[in-house]
């Protein structure tokens, strides 16, 4: 070092130059890209935009899962099986059944003298539609695994009709049972049911 400190003594080479700074500086945005953030620019960098996130919009309902989600494929799943409570049960409307059960559907509880398939299901429904005209049901627990969905009815009406060889009564009938459906391409493949259907029974052929 030199006598006064603040330069290379006699016989020393100079050392290497620091690295100047990098050079950065804001780029607001203006016009069209007034949405966009700022960034900085560093010598030997090209200059990239980043979007920003939109903001939220106050009141708006949150985005739609993407179809193949599984919060999707519930919500499409219980939705056929509150279509089929509605335009098939509540509507007494059995030629609507075929577009809600697969060609190959099988009844794991069939009534008596009532085949497991599909006609035999649908023979069913026509008999209890027959007896009890004014019949409906209203779901009280909905569940959904995989694919599978259990619910709860709760069905209510009038004995306004034979059944099974019962002769009209007039009275007001309850009915619980809980139903295990197994869907298949958007469709009801499988049925077991568990029911009062000996206490509906009792309430048609009780003495008055």
């Amino acid at each position: 070092m030199g006598a006064d400190g603040d330069g290379p003594g006699r016989g020393e080479a100079p050392g290497p130059a620091p690295p100047p700074p990098p050079i950065t500086e804001e780029h607001p945005r203006a016009g069209a890209d007034a949405g966009r953030a700022s960034v900085p620019v560093t010598a030997g960098h090209p200059v990239v935009d980043a979007p920003a996130a939109p903001a939220p919009v106050p009141g708006a309902p949150p985005p739609a899962p993407p179809p193949d989600s599984k919060i999707f494929l519930k919500d499409r799943q219980k939705g056929l099986i509150r279509r089929f409570i509605d335009e098939v049960l509540n509507a007494h409307d059995t030629a609507a059944l075929e577009h809600f059960i697969t060609p190959d559907f099988s009844d794991g509880t069939p009534e008596p003298g009532f085949p497991e398939d599909r006609r035999g299901f649908r023979d069913w429904l026509e008999a209890l539609f027959g007896g009890f005209p004014d019949m409906r049901w209203t779901a009280s627990l909905m569940l959904y695994e995989e694919d599978t969905v259990v619910v709860r009815l709760t069905a209510t009406g009038t004995h306004l009709g034979a059944f099974r060889g019962v002769p009209a009564t007039g009275r007001g009938v309850r009915m619980e049972a809980v139903h295990i459906v197994g869907l298949r391409e958007g469709r009801m493949a499988s049925h077991f049911r568990i029911s009062d259907e000996l206490s509906l029974m009792e309430q048609i052929t009780r003495p008055a």
